[in-house]
């Protein structure tokens, strides 16, 4: 089974990790090296999503800001929402031009991106990516105009199909799933099924994943939870579906995450370890700690283009690290990280090598 969301991915930074650990607490005077970034590049967005956290504007990052980026000398990069990253535009610079500047700066390090898919970004782009994401959130075109507020169903669907086809490692079919849309978990399934997987090549078919995911209450992050008889009732609907389709669930879903509502687990922790591990830097370059601070304005580490920003960093870090968690972190989305590594000696002769993005 897909597990869309390990924890022990994050091991692969233990290195760093620790050498951040060393910086902040003996007060070395050496740079922190963040592994994992995540740049929303804009807030611009065609559609207007029911779920949505993002305060919507017309704001595109400057490639200035990319070899500012490459001084964190991240391992992975995540271009993410925040606004839709296929309509990123600066002057006459599209989203390849912005990948071609990361390219150049950071070399090949592992990129993905996430995307609601409504635009189809050129193969030359696609190419340099390790993973693409395309957010559905709907098993047909009635419910994706109530999610949405747009008629792009069948338009995303055509998009995930010639992605597939296109020289891409790994391409995940994305569901946020609301107190509404979950009984219709298995239905997605079936359209997928029915409108892509049946037009695939067993090569092509290989890249293909889903992953469900909880709605979060934009302001405290709490997650929407399915109660035992629709539990029940989606488990029904699995043993009625075609021997192709279950094994695709088993193997290719984090279904059972989901019916179990173990998709996020909300553990205890002191410390923000995720603060020597990633950050989150937005449109305007104000950057943040993760996607859940910038979401709430929180926390701020300062704008990035700022002359003092570097100087500053490395406090900064050190507060976010020793003041969590606050009020906005009672239900952290990496809580399970932040508490593996509260408890990070006993699972460090664990050897985890994969460097995708662990959350």
């Amino acid at each position: 089974m897909l597990k869309s969301r390990n924890p022990k991915r994050s091991l692969s930074y233990k290195k760093e990790y620790k050498d951040n650990l060393d910086i902040i607490m003996n007060s070395k005077n050496d740079d922190l090296k963040i592994s994992h970034i995540d740049l929303y590049p804009n807030d611009v967005c065609n559609l207007r999503c029911e779920f949505c956290p993002t305060h919507f504007g017309k704001n595109n990052i400057s490639l200035e800001a990319i070899p500012l980026i490459a001084k964190f000398n991240p391992k992975v990069m995540v271009i993410t929402g925040g606004g839709e990253p296929s309509l990123w535009r600066k002057d006459k610079k599209k989203i390849y031009d912005l990948i071609l500047e990361i390219r150049k700066f950071m070399g090949k390090i592992p990129l993905g991106i996430m995307s609601n898919g409504t635009f189809l970004m050129p193969n030359d782009a696609v190419e340099h990516l390790k993973w693409l994401r395309i957010s559905v959130n709907s098993f047909d075109k009635d419910q994706y105009k109530v999610v949405h507020k747009m008629d792009m169903f069948d338009r995303v669907l055509s998009n995930i199909l010639e992605y597939a086809k296109m020289k891409l490692p790994e391409l995940g079919i994305g569901f946020v799933y609301t107190k509404r849309t979950a009984k219709d978990l298995v239905n997605v399934i079936k359209t997928i099924n029915q409108r892509i997987l049946c037009n695939l090549s067993k090569d092509n078919l290989k890249k293909i994943n889903v992953q469900f995911r909880p709605e979060a209450d934009p302001k405290t992050y709490s997650r929407h939870f399915l109660d035992e008889k629709l539990i029940e009732e989606l488990k029904s609907q699995i043993n009625d579906l075609s021997e192709f389709e279950i094994n695709f669930i088993n193997e290719k879903t984090n279904m059972y995450e989901v019916l179990n509502n173990s998709v996020f687990d909300l553990k205890s922790f002191n410390n923000c370890h995720m603060s020597l591990l990633q950050l989150k830097i937005d449109a305007k370059g104000d950057v943040y700690p993760c996607a859940q601070t910038a979401n709430n304005f929180t926390d701020s580490y300062g704008n990035l283009f700022s002359p003092d920003f570097f100087s500053k960093f490395k406090k900064e870090v050190t507060n976010s690290f020793n003041k969590h968690p606050t009020k906005i972190c009672e239900n952290c989305a990496q809580s399970s990280i932040n508490h593996l590594y509260e408890n990070r000696d006993k699972n460090y002769n664990e050897d985890y090598n994969e460097q995708n993005p662990f959350f």
